[in-house]
């Protein structure tokens, strides 16, 4: 497959991102018992790291499906 490495990097890419949203998690936690983080806050950062994830996958997809013909 000439794309392995590609792909094993979209999914370490992938891998990171998940990674920061336990993260992210966890510091908004904190951030909202301490009163300096809002709700809207939460949704916007969430949102953010779900579409660049989405992004990935949908390019992982590609790869696989091109990889496959």
């Amino acid at each position: 497959m000439k794309d392995s490495s590609t792909i094993i990097t979209t999914l370490d890419r992938a891998i990171e991102h998940v990674d920061a949203i336990e993260t992210l998690g966890a510091s908004l936690a904190a951030g909202m018992h301490a009163g300096v983080v809002i709700p809207d806050h939460v949704q916007t950062l969430t949102a953010m790291m779900a579409k660049q994830i989405r992004e990935q996958l949908a390019e992982l997809g590609e790869m696989l499906r091109g990889a496959s013909e």
